[in-house]
């Protein structure tokens, strides 16, 4: 083993890594507090408040950002741990995954009168503190969730440099990527609007003008 060479290539793989967490983390982070807010929705009674289509529109964009550390993540950590899985099908799994985690993350860090019998204190009523403190604790797990993952991502990607292995992705034609990355728009599009049709059925607790 050329020692210089192992240890440039070390160098280098690293200062990149700390470039890449330390533009990426902040900005998960930014996208994740987002994901964490909610506006009164306008009416007629109050029309200072943001239009439906424009917060279905803002939180779509969030999630596009969210989806892809999540997908390679789960993609990575199961066909590096599966023997002989079909790549394939994990990759569909890893998209639906992703989806659901967004979805989840969107509902739960807007607590409403559903989860009332979750986040009540132990007189049987939710004060503003407690359901923020538990709005803190569901974006802290998530983003613990996504920035692991792009951690993990970036430690892979290393690793696969150092031994010279080019990273396999799921044996499908260009063509069928180019569907599968519109297909996997169109439902992050889906999520996005049935998250704010259940937010706007049950309303969250702790709403922003």
């Amino acid at each position: 083993m050329d020692i210089l060479s192992f240890l440039g290539e070390i160098i280098v793989i690293f200062a990149l890594s700390l470039i890449a967490l330390f533009t990426a983390l902040p900005f998960i982070s930014n996208r994740i507090s987002l994901i964490g807010l909610y506006h009164k929705l306008q009416s007629p009674l109050y029309l200072g408040g943001e239009k439906f289509r424009d917060k279905v529109m803002q939180v779509t964009k969030c999630n596009f950002m969210l989806a892809f550390p999540i997908l390679f993540a789960f993609y990575i950590l199961i066909t590096q741990n599966i023997p002989n899985c079909d790549a394939q099908k994990v990759f569909f799994v890893s998209i639906g995954i992703s989806l659901v985690t967004l979805l989840i993350l969107r509902v739960l860090a807007n607590p409403c009168e559903l989860l009332r019998p979750l986040i009540c204190d132990r007189d049987g009523e939710h004060s503003v503190d407690h359901v923020r403190t538990h709005k803190e604790r569901t974006l802290s797990f998530f983003y613990a969730i996504i920035g692991g993952s792009l951690i993990i991502i970036i430690g892979i990607f290393s690793y696969d440099l150092l031994e010279g292995v080019s990273f396999e992705f799921p044996p499908l034609a260009p063509w069928d990527y180019v569907i599968v990355l519109i297909l996997f728009i169109v439902f992050i599009l889906v999520v996005s609007l049935v998250g704010e049709i259940l937010l706007y059925l049950f309303q969250p607790i702790d709403q922003l003008p």
